[in-house]
């Protein structure tokens, strides 16, 4: 028998030459050619996950066939297992041998598969172009290849022990270098980076965060394809002068008592604070 070859689409020639068989009387069977009937049905053959508007939440799925599949919007063929909070099939549409499912997006960023799959149930509106089609075949527990790049969710000021930092929330956890970031607003960034949580990166830098707590920053990172990225090797992409959020609550830094009008005795408190107040 030779291996396979072509697809589930895949209708091949057989050609008898006509010598060599006979029947129980000796009569030879006639030469012929034929085509052979699809018969085959559809497989799917891979899955994938994306954050097709890179706002750090997945949002979509790819799942692909052996063959073109006919036009689909049928979603009650379409499980997922072990979803994400929020994430369920809102809509479905094929082209070619490709299935699109749009997602809702999970209630919290996150860029990875976590522990979901995807089953498929065989129903009549899944089928190939053959006459009569092919039902397409049912398949569980679908593995899901992660194609979402990990995101900057979040960028914020933190108090590092009485000196600037700016935390960085991101979808996923990443791997590799700590590097490529760019802070403006500070003369004194250290170029020192932390990873405190899996899914928090902190810069670090000289600036006193006591003193002058409506300091504005605003950060860049030029690494994407060379530094950071996710358990699945998708990279943390570039950003360009985002803007960091204020998180760092104003604080007193001085208290002075105040004779108002010179009588010797303490009439007033004026507090200095270490941003101005509203």
């Amino acid at each position: 028998m030779n291996s396979a070859t072509g697809t589930t689409a895949t209708t091949g020639t057989l050609t008898y030459a006509g010598t060599g068989i006979h029947d129980i009387a000796g009569n030879p069977l006639a030469g012929t050619t034929k085509t052979a009937v699809d018969k085959a049905n559809p497989i799917i053959t891979g899955a994938e996950i994306l954050d097709n508007d890179s706002n750090g939440k997945v949002d979509r799925m790819k799942v692909y066939w052996s063959e073109p599949i006919t036009s689909a919007s049928d979603i009650s063929a379409w499980t997922i297992n072990n979803p994400l909070a929020g994430v369920t099939v809102q809509s479905v549409s094929t082209s070619g041998n490709t299935a699109t499912i749009i997602l809702t997006e999970p209630i919290t960023s996150n860029t990875s598969t976590g522990s979901m799959s995807l089953d498929f149930t065989a129903n009549a509106n899944w089928k190939d172009g053959a006459v009569p089609a092919n039902i397409a075949s049912s398949k569980t527990n679908i593995s899901l290849i992660d194609r979402a790049s990990p995101a900057i969710t979040q960028i914020r000021t933190f108090d590092n022990n009485g000196m600037y930092a700016i935390d960085l929330t991101l979808s996923e956890g990443v791997t590799g270098s700590l590097s490529g970031f760019t802070l403006s607003g500070s003369s004194t960034y250290t170029g020192i980076i932390l990873q405190p949580t899996t899914n928090t990166l902190r810069l670090i830098t000289a600036d006193p965060a006591t003193t002058d707590t409506a300091r504005a920053y605003s950060l860049s990172y030029n690494g994407s394809g060379i530094y950071l990225k996710d358990m699945s090797n998708n990279y943390l992409a570039n950003l360009s002068n985002g803007n960091v959020t204020d998180a760092i609550a104003p604080k007193i830094l001085t208290r002075t008592t105040l004779d108002t009008n010179g009588n010797g005795k303490i009439d007033g408190v004026r507090f200095g604070f270490s941003e101005s107040l509203s």
